[in-house]
C-alpha cells in the first residue's frame, strides 16, 4: 500500500515538474517574441516625423547604426542579375555579419494579394540574424503588420530603354538561353508574337502592345494595390512617395559605379567593399553573361513614341535620377 502511495507521488511530482518547465519554455519563447516584435514594431507618427526632419547625413547613419533587414525588391532588366550576383559575393566577405536570402523560381509572384503579402511579411521577420532580401516584387508596407519597415534598395533605368529589353527578354530570354529554358522561365509566345519587333507591335496595335508589354515599374514602388498596376498619376505619387519615404537608395543603371558606391556608403555593414569586388569580377570576366537575346535598337520615332507612351514612368525615373545625384554629390566621389 505504501509503495503504490510513493508511485503516484512520484508520478504526481513529475508531472507538476514537466507543468512547470512547458510553463517556462511558454514564457521564454512568449518574451523572446514580444522583445522582437518591440524591436520591429513601428511608431508611424516618430519614424515619418524622423523622416521628414532629418537630413540625409543624419538619416544614412540611422540606418547604418541599426540594421537589421534590407530588401533589394529588384525591377527586372535593371541591372538586377548583375547585381544579385555582386551581393552574393560581397556576403561571403560578411558572411559572419549578415544572411543573404535569395528567392527566384519559374513565374514567381511580383504582384501579391492580402493573403500572401501578410503570409510572406511573417515569414521574412522570423529571420532571427540581419538579412539582405532579394527578390523581384512589388513593395510591401510591413508597418500595416505590425512591424518596423525594413531598408529598402533598388535600381531603374531609363523607361524606354527599360521597355527595349523587357520587350525582347519575354521573347528569348538572356543570350544563350536554349528554347526549352526560355519557357520554363518564361513561358511560350506564338511565333507571329514572339518575332515581331517592337515597331510592328506598335504599328498593328499601340494599345494593346503599350498593355501587354509595359514594365511594372511604377508597382514596384507602388505596392500590391491593384491600382499600382496600372501607370497613373495615383500609382506615380503612391511610388514617390514610398521611394522618399522607405528606399534609402534607388541608383540608375546608367550610373553603375556610382549606385554601387553609393551603396557602400550607407550600408557598410551589408555593402562594405562591393565596388571593389564588383570591379574585380568585372575584369576577370566573373559576371554573368546577361544581356538580352536577339535585342534589336528601333528608330528614333519609336523610340520617341515610346517615352509618349510611358510618360508617368519617364516622369518617376527623372524624379530617383535627381534624388540619386544629390544624395551621391554628398556621400560619393563620383566617377567622370
Amino acid at each position: 500500500m505504501l509503495r503504490k502511495s510513493c508511485q503516484c507521488c512520484y508520478k504526481r511530482v513529475i508531472f507538476i515538474l514537466l507543468c512547470w518547465l512547458c510553463l517556462y519554455v511558454l514564457l521564454i519563447s512568449h518574451g523572446k517574441e514580444e522583445a522582437k516584435k518591440q524591436y520591429f514594431k513601428s511608431d508611424n507618427k516618430m519614424d515619418e516625423a524622423t523622416l521628414i526632419q532629418t537630413s540625409p547625413t543624419k538619416e544614412f547613419q540611422r540606418i547604418r547604426n541599426n540594421p537589421s533587414m534590407v530588401i533589394y525588391n529588384r525591377v527586372p532588366k535593371c541591372a538586377s542579375t548583375v547585381t544579385r550576383v555582386v551581393l552574393a559575393a560581397t556576403q561571403r566577405l560578411n558572411a559572419k555579419k549578415y544572411q543573404l536570402h535569395f528567392e527566384s523560381w519559374p513565374h514567381i509572384k511580383q504582384f501579391l494579394n492580402a493573403s500572401e503579402e501578410k503570409d510572406l511579411v511573417l515569414k521574412w521577420m522570423s529571420f532571427e540574424r540581419p538579412t539582405v532580401l532579394i527578390r523581384h516584387i512589388h513593395f510591401i508596407d510591413f508597418e500595416k503588420y505590425g512591424y518596423h519597415q525594413p531598408a529598402y534598395i533598388n535600381i531603374i533605368r531609363n523607361p524606354v530603354d527599360n521597355f527595349i529589353s523587357s520587350y525582347y527578354f519575354t521573347r528569348f530570354g538572356f543570350e544563350g538561353w536554349s528554347d526549352s529554358k526560355v519557357a520554363k522561365w518564361l513561358g511560350v509566345k506564338p511565333p507571329s508574337e514572339r518575332y515581331m519587333s517592337i515597331e510592328e507591335c506598335l504599328k498593328q496595335n499601340l494599345k494593346k502592345c503599350m498593355t501587354k508589354n509595359r514594365p511594372k515599374t511604377l508597382a514596384f514602388f507602388c505596392g500590391n494595390h491593384k491600382d499600382c498596376r496600372t501607370d497613373s498619376q495615383w500609382s506615380l505619387d503612391e511610388a514617390k512617395k514610398n521611394v522618399e519615404k522607405y528606399f534609402t537608395v534607388v541608383g540608375i543603371v546608367e550610373d553603375y559605379n556610382n549606385t554601387l558606391k553609393l551603396l557602400e556608403k550607407t550600408f557598410p555593414k551589408f555593402f562594405g567593399g562591393m565596388f571593389g569586388i564588383y570591379q574585380k569580377m568585372k575584369s576577370n570576366h566573373d559576371l554573368p553573361h546577361a544581356r538580352t537575346a536577339h535585342k534589336v535598337d528601333p528608330p528614333q520615332y519609336v523610340k520617341a513614341k515610346l517615352r509618349e507612351e510611358l510618360h508617368f514612368q519617364v516622369e518617376f525615373y527623372e524624379f530617383v535620377r535627381k534624388r540619386f545625384y544629390e544624395q551621391a554629390k554628398k556621400f560619393v566621389q563620383q566617377d567622370r
